[in-house]
């Protein structure tokens, strides 16, 4: 699922600035987040923390603080994200 994202995202026109790899996910970030954790909450974790993770930095702009991860914890995310049984384990939740 999360590369069929990335690929309709590649074949998508990018808005000015944006790089042409990259993707919006919107408004479904905790759908998403929910998605890769199956908690609504920040949970533990590398997957857990994709999306709620990171450490605060600044004030609230609207939806909380901007975030801020570490060169080892975005190592973790990455490894995470690009295990190779995730996208198997992700449509075994599809009801």
């Amino acid at each position: 699922m999360l590369s069929q994202w990335a690929q309709r995202a590649v074949r998508q026109r990018p808005a000015p600035g944006i790089p042409s790899q990259s993707v919006s996910i919107d408004k479904a970030w905790h759908g998403l987040h929910y998605l890769l954790c199956g908690a609504p909450e920040p949970a533990p974790g590398p997957l857990g923390q994709a999306v709620f993770g990171g450490t605060e930095s600044g004030e609230d702009q609207g939806y909380g603080p901007a975030r801020y991860f570490t060169i080892a914890e975005v190592a973790e995310i990455v490894g995470a994200l690009q295990s190779p049984s995730l996208e198997q384990e992700l449509r075994a939740l599809r009801c």
